[in-house]
């Protein structure tokens, strides 16, 4: 499974002595998304000859001897720096790894070292990381700048999977923008979503925080911008703001009363019904598209793509729903909520 989240604020690089590139790939026994990890390694010392391609297994190395800022593998660093958590598409990398000539002048007007170029991916505006999630709203402008210079923004796009329980590491996402899945496949291979997490949600692997995945995958189900947070750094954050630790209780009690909604809707209600009550859920009380494909329905009802695709048609039959190719507008909500709250 390709994870494929990339850093959005790219850090300008230089040119390691001798105009040698250095790409330190982290990967680990056991992680079925290094496999891509591992292919996009290839490919760069074949494409590129002058870039030192380095693959270095955090199962058989010191935790002294990996950086700080590598707590999950695949990690991909460019001369030091990180640039993507996961596996990066290969045009963001390649245009991180092809160097942009600069007219600097080097101290001392020593032209020949001005000629050495520099690779610079132009950052967008910063956007803050943590505004959305209310975990940090009792903190201060000061405080929030702190905090958000320890984090990693990321962003993936639609259909990614970014964590699958064989992953290592423990980690702490805030989902900044977008919506994400997190679900369960059967031994048989059926998806069942266990939760859909809106903007401002927090989620991860991290005991510290009281986060567990319980092996689940998380997958972006619309193109997503998250927050990426370590161990080290939410034990610092924390044990400095104890605030912090009574918001993270409070999600953990929300995040169970949506689990035993929809254990409820499985137990009493029909496929119907719970499909109305999803939609319902989705659009929200400004009544927004849904933007989900018929199986996304049915993983987040625990039902087949079929049964899915009828009882959608029959609901537009019955002028309850307008369907577009992955969107789902919502047209009649009194009668919509009529047919959530039937039981079987």
């Amino acid at each position: 499974m390709p994870v494929t989240p990339t850093r959005t604020i790219a850090p300008v690089l230089t040119r390691v002595p001798g105009g040698v590139a250095t790409l330190t790939v982290y990967v680990e026994e056991g992680c079925t998304s290094c496999h891509a990890a591992r292919e996009v390694a290839a490919r760069v010392r074949e494409t590129y000859p002058e870039v030192d391609v380095r693959l270095i297994d955090l199962g058989e190395v010191s935790s002294d001897e990996v950086p700080s800022d590598v707590f999950a593998a695949p990690t991909f660093l460019l001369d030091g720096e990180v640039v993507s958590l996961g596996t990066p598409a290969w045009e963001t990398l390649t245009a991180l790894i092809e160097h942009v000539p600069t007219d600097e002048r080097a101290p001392g007007g020593d032209e020949s070292l001005a000629s050495s170029p520099t690779r610079s991916i132009p950052a967008p505006e910063p956007t803050p990381c943590l505004l959305e999630s209310v975990l940090f709203q009792d903190l201060g402008d000061r405080e929030m700048a702190e905090i958000e210079r320890t984090t990693t923004m990321s962003s993936c796009k639609r259909g990614t999977v970014f964590f699958a329980p064989e992953e290592t590491g423990e980690v702490l996402f805030i989902l900044k923008v977008g919506r994400v899945n997190l679900y369960r496949v059967t031994e048989e291979g059926k998806k069942l979503v266990t939760a859909t997490l809106e903007p401002g949600s927090v989620f991860g692997e991290m005991a510290l925080a009281g986060q567990g995945m319980n092996g689940s995958f998380a997958e972006a189900a619309e193109d997503c911008t998250l927050c990426i947070m370590s161990r080290v750094d939410v034990q610092r954050v924390i044990h400095q703001y104890p605030a912090i630790a009574l918001r993270l209780l409070e999600g953990m009690a929300r995040r169970l009363d949506d689990a035993e909604e929809r254990l409820a809707d499985v137990a009493y209600k029909s496929v119907p019904a719970r499909i109305a009550a999803t939609l319902l859920r989705l659009s929200g009380p400004d009544n927004k598209p849904v933007n989900l494909s018929h199986q996304d329905i049915a993983d987040m009802v625990g039902t087949y793509r079929e049964t899915a695709t009828r009882i959608l048609n029959e609901m537009r039959g019955d002028d309850l729903v307008e369907l577009k190719r992955m969107r789902i507008n919502v047209a009649d909500r009194r009668r919509l909520a009529l047919l959530a709250s039937e039981v079987v």
